[in-house]
């Protein structure tokens, strides 16, 4: 059986997402750390 996959399409979800981005964003400004980073090694250079 498929079917169509569409829960990040709710409020509750882009809430999550707008409150988990301003969280990052913070703790970069507060402490200078990146939570989430997959690219490391590039910010260095």
């Amino acid at each position: 059986m498929l079917t169509p996959h569409a829960a990040f399409y709710s409020p509750a979800s882009l809430e999550d997402l707008h409150r988990k981005s301003v969280e990052v964003v913070i703790a970069y400004l507060r402490d200078g750390r990146l939570t989430n980073c997959v690219n490391r090694a590039f910010l260095k250079a």
